[in-house]
């Protein structure tokens, strides 16, 4: 696997998990995420850190650096999953309507 920003490594091993995160509730798409993941960046101090982990931490670790860098989960969908998910936001009423 290649180098992620802000990932120095991800492992190739990937879980698909199903989740649109909080802002997209409504729909769920599946999104590939690596089950180990290596995280090098400073503290609050300024002190260097590297974080290790793997399972849930690792997938949330990921989806939050996805946040920061403006990726949303449904760029890491399939063509036709995306097709289907904005199909559905072009559909989806707007709370008070």
């Amino acid at each position: 696997m290649g180098r992620d920003p802000g990932r120095t490594w991800g492992s190739d091993e990937t879980n698909t998990v199903a989740g649109g995160g909080g802002s997209l509730v409504s729909m769920a798409v599946d999104g590939g995420r690596s089950q180990q993941v290596k995280v090098e960046g400073e503290d609050l101090e300024g002190n260097r850190r590297v974080y290790e982990l793997e399972g849930l931490k690792a997938r949330i670790l990921q989806h939050e650096i996805d946040h920061l860098e403006g990726t949303m989960v449904i760029n890491r969908t399939s063509k036709e999953q995306r097709k289907e998910f904005m199909s559905h936001l072009r559909n989806m009423k707007l709370p008070g309507e």
